[in-house]
């Protein structure tokens, strides 16, 4: 149960739109990488697409987790949706 309780620390202050690009893009994409070492086609394009799209979404994810580090969790409230201060 405290595995989730700190899991929800760290996604709830993420902006809504990075929250949506996680679940649709990042998690397809992973499983995608994932597919294609199995069956072998680690070097194809497709891959390699897939590897590029995962790294965007995880450097969004360190940009964002750092901003919210710096600034203090409390100060962001995951609903917004652009990701700059206001």
């Amino acid at each position: 149960m405290k595995m989730k309780g700190s899991f929800a620390i760290w996604w709830n202050p993420l902006p809504l739109w990075l929250k949506f690009a996680t679940v649709l893009i990042a998690y397809p994409a992973w499983a995608l990488i994932v597919y294609c070492i199995v069956t072998g086609k680690a070097k194809d394009v497709l891959s390699l697409w897939a590897v590029g799209t995962f790294a965007v979404c995880v450097l969004l994810h360190v940009m964002f987790d750092k901003r919210n580090r710096r600034k203090g969790i409390a100060d962001h409230s995951g609903l917004e949706l652009r990701g700059g201060d206001e």
